[in-house]
């Protein structure tokens, strides 16, 4: 009889399962779920998985919209950083 008492979990316990299994699947969800097409595929890469998890995240505390515009200024703030540290090499590499 002790034993059994012992191998029932608590109601804690319960909700702490629930909560660490409703959170893994959402970042399953995140990460294999493309928001721009709809579509089901897995990432190519792990930054594309960190994208569709801060994607997914912003999108679920705020608006889809709201999270698309930051996720996008984002995106093209990194791609200006590179094109000027590759206008920089283009330059300091053909300067003659």
């Amino acid at each position: 009889m002790r034993n059994d008492l012992r191998a029932q979990k608590s109601l804690g316990q319960k909700i702490g399962t629930f909560v660490f299994f409703l959170v893994g699947f959402w970042f399953l969800y995140l990460t294999m779920h493309d928001p721009y097409s709809g579509e089901w595929n897995p990432p190519k890469n792990f930054a594309m998985v960190t994208h569709r998890i801060e994607f997914g995240v912003k999108s679920t505390f705020t608006s889809a919209k709201d999270a698309m515009v930051d996720t996008n200024a984002s995106m093209q703030s990194t791609v200006n950083e590179r094109n000027d540290r590759n206008d920089s090499r283009i330059e300091r590499d053909t300067a003659n």
